[in-house]
């Protein structure tokens, strides 16, 4: 099986305050900035999953804040093995005419929303 990573992403009204705090909390360093996303990661030599601050107009009290995206080398075939898991497909969002990627939004079988992505480069 492809090597499976995992980020957490934190949904934020005021990325710069979500960056400065996190970066701060974690000792965490800015790896690159992508607008609406900034992606943040530990030192050369740390250990730890990368942290994606995701701007959002406004936090809707219904949502959640947190949750991880599980990024694969072939996400379409990690859908279907996670479906096949018990996990439920909620829809996708295609933003490769932007530059971004697609990526597929899922329930596992507690009701947690997750992201399955492409790796990264």
């Amino acid at each position: 099986m492809a090597a499976t990573s995992m980020e957490i992403t934190v949904n934020a009204v005021d990325p710069a305050r979500a960056v400065a705090f996190w970066t701060a909390v974690l000792g965490y360093q800015i790896r690159h900035v992508r607008p609406p996303y900034t992606v943040l990661g530990p030192p050369p030599g740390g250990e730890g999953p990368l942290l994606l601050v995701q701007r959002v107009p406004a936090h809707d009290g219904a949502g959640t804040r947190v949750h991880l995206d599980v990024r694969v080398p072939r996400p379409r075939d990690e859908v279907r093995r996670l479906v096949a898991l018990g996990a439920t497909l909620q829809g996708y969002v295609d933003e490769s005419d932007q530059g971004g990627g697609t990526w597929w939004v899922l329930h596992d079988p507690e009701g947690t929303p997750f992201c399955v992505c492409p790796s990264r480069g």
